[in-house]
């Protein structure tokens, strides 16, 4: 499947890309645990870890930069009244799906949230300045299940 057919056409929503991928008799694998979200009760503050805080990435993981601003309220504000209503350790920032937006999107993040996350790119302070708008802030992704070498790693620079 084409990806860009996925993300634009489809919007990234993956009720739309399961039911193309029906009709084009595209077999589905299952989602792999490591990019599963979590439960319910994994979100209760008393079993997360010391200094593990929550942030959104909206509803239903739509691409934002494919969606008309209604459509883009409705993602972050469904997210995010989700998680306050479930967890005390919610931040008020965004990390993009796809790490796609447009204008618009991030307008209306910048109305939501008091920041966005890219998936990559972007510098967010340079010599000590804030150079990134909020919604516009650069971030790395540190997936679920990463040791702590393979972070080190990371931020090293050496293993993107």
């Amino acid at each position: 499947m084409n990806h860009q057919h996925a993300l634009t056409k489809l919007e990234g929503r993956t009720d739309r890309i399961l039911a193309w991928a029906s009709e084009q008799g595209i077999p589905v694998s299952p989602v792999p645990e490591h990019a599963r979200p979590v439960e319910d009760t994994e979100l209760d503050p008393s079993r997360l870890s010391k200094g593990i805080t929550l942030g959104a990435h909206t509803w239903s993981h739509a691409n934002l930069a494919a969606l008309g601003p209604d459509a883009i309220l409705d993602e972050l504000v469904l997210c995010k009244d989700w998680l306050s209503e479930r967890s005390s350790r919610q931040l008020p920032w965004l990390a993009y799906p796809y790490g796609l937006r447009n204008t618009s999107a991030a307008a209306v993040a910048a109305d939501c949230f008091e920041g966005a996350l890219l998936v990559s790119g972007g510098r967010a302070v340079r010599r000590g300045r804030r150079v990134a708008e909020r919604a516009l802030t650069p971030r790395l992704n540190v997936p679920r299940g990463l040791s702590l070498e393979g972070l080190s790693l990371r931020l090293s620079g050496f293993l993107t």
